[in-house]
This record gives structure tokens, C-alpha cells and sequence, in this order.
């Protein structure tokens, strides 16, 4: 479904999210489309207080194709305070700036 039938995928990352093997799949087929499309396909949402850079680093997770520099969008802000209209509000200025680029 994450593969064909989406403009993208909202991945919401939490150190559970990197042990299930059902949740690597599918950030491997979105990373998979975004390869064959040639366009980024995939919103990682990191749901934890640290960056996801230091969350993938604290897990030691092999994941070679999710680049722990990328682009994410954090639910909490420096304050610790989460954040879910400004998350929302990303979202949909993504979503929105792909639908005018076709």
C-alpha cells in the first residue's frame, strides 16, 4: 500500500518503531519508492525528546537507507513541549508543495 498507492509516507519514529520488524518494512518500501521515483516519498516524524540523529546513534540501528542527517520533523521542541499543530501544519505545507509540482 505504502509503495503504490500514497504521495507519502508519514513514518512516526519512536525507539519502539526501530525494533518492529513490520515498521523497517515499511519505511523500506518508501525509501524503495523514493529511489524508483525519484523523489522523496517519506516524512520521518520523530515522536522522541532527542534528535533522530542521536536516537538511531543511542539505538546503534543499522539502518543504512533511513541517513540520520535527513530532514525529520520533530514532535518536541527545545522546551520539551510537544508541538502537534506546528507537526500537522509541516505535514501538510509538504504534501501541498507536491500536489502544485505536478
Amino acid at each position: 500500500i505504502y509503495r503504490y498507492r500514497c504521495l507519502y509516507v508519514a513514518s512516526f519514529i519512536s525507539a519502539e518503531y526501530l525494533e518492529s520488524d513490520i515498521c523497517m518494512e515499511e519505511i523500506s518500501s518508501a525509501l524503495l519508492r523514493t529511489r524508483d521515483e525519484g523523489r522523496n516519498c517519506l516524512i520521518p516524524i520523530c515522536m522522541e525528546k532527542e534528535s533522530l540523529k542521536d536516537l538511531l546513534e543511542k539505538q546503534k540501528h543499522p539502518i543504512p537507507l533511513l541517513d540520520p542527517d535527513v530532514n525529520y520533523i520533530a514532535v518536541y521542541g527545545k522546551n520539551g513541549m510537544l508541538k502537534e499543530v506546528e507537526v500537522a501544519d509541516k505535514i501538510r505545507r509538504v504534501a501541498q508543495k507536491q500536489i502544485r509540482e505536478k
